[in-house]
């Protein structure tokens, strides 16, 4: 025999169904498309940090004997106007172009 079933019985358990699965998988999906680009990032960033730091050191020299002005602040200045803007940049973007061409291999 076919027993009835009311839209009550059969309605409640697949909404909370449906909201477990798609708070669960929405954070997992959300963990797994970074995680690429944050290893991508660090990876670069650890790269250039000796060059960047060569040519900080260099920018430093040049403005202590140009500007006439103390190390320290020339130092200061190199670092917070060139060395991270640049460093933080140039990792970005490079996480960017190495993640786009693994996803389209």
């Amino acid at each position: 025999m076919i027993e009835s079933v009311s839209i009550a019985n059969v309605s409640a358990p697949i909404k909370q169904t449906n909201q477990f699965i798609s708070s669960s998988s929405i954070k997992k999906q959300k963990e797994y498309k970074a995680k690429p680009y944050v290893d991508s990032f660090v990876k670069h960033a650890k790269q250039s940090t000796p060059v960047l730091l060569l040519l900080t050191g260099a920018w430093t020299a040049i403005d202590k004997t140009s500007k006439n002005i103390p190390i320290k602040k020339s130092l200061l200045n190199n670092l917070t106007g060139f060395f991270a803007p640049v460093l933080i940049a140039s990792s970005a973007l490079l996480a960017c172009i190495e993640n786009k061409k693994n996803s389209e291999k």
